[in-house]
């Protein structure tokens, strides 16, 4: 019996380690309006690590390209809660790169609060923005869990605060709704 048991645990080990997150792929938005702003986002959910890239744009049409989050972690999901089911997931990577020459002048200005704290931004010049108050945004710490909610519809993924908010890190505030920000799975080709 205990070889049976044996060979039944080597069979199906393989198939653990392996198994794809129901979240694996990669998914993507379409372009959302924020104000006088709008946003593009991609994530990829691979061997639980989620990869985020964040594009801000200027103007409400997702053309002229202002900023871009960098975003990479590792994720858990786990049982239902509210509208969705719990989502942790804990950052490796949370940076920030300007690419309008505007956008520069205005987090450089030292009457301003803008651009995170720091006042010497290069254009296309990623720089570490790990738990920096990036008005409107309050950026993840890294090592720090953010707490999150998702759903799986039809064809789409939802979360509670992504790609929105990025500083849920008290397990008490985990959102219980889901957010209107819609990603689309896209196959790879």
């Amino acid at each position: 019996m205990k070889i049976v048991l044996d060979i039944v645990i080597v069979l199906l080990f393989p198939t653990f380690v392996l198994a794809k997150s129901d979240l694996t792929g990669k998914w993507i938005t379409e372009c959302n309006v924020s104000g006088k702003h709008s946003f593009k986002a991609t994530l990829t959910f691979q061997n639980n690590k989620e990869n985020i890239d964040f594009k801000l744009f200027e103007d409400t049409t997702c053309k002229e390209h202002s900023l871009s989050v960098s975003y990479i972690a590792s994720y858990i999901t786990g049982a239902k809660f509210g509208e969705g089911k719990k989502f942790n997931s804990t950052p490796e990577k949370v940076q920030m790169t300007v690419h309008l020459q505007k956008v520069i002048d205005q987090f450089n200005r030292a009457e301003t609060e803008d651009g995170c704290g720091f006042k010497d931004w290069k254009l296309n010049v990623a720089r570490d923005v790990s738990g920096k108050f990036c008005r409107p945004f309050k950026m993840p710490t890294v090592g720090k869990t953010v707490y999150d909610i998702y759903k799986l519809n039809l064809n789409s993924l939802v979360f509670g605060g992504l790609p929105l908010k990025w500083d849920m890190v008290d397990p008490t505030v985990r959102p219980k709704q889901l957010s209107k920000t819609e990603f689309w799975i896209t196959k790879e080709k």
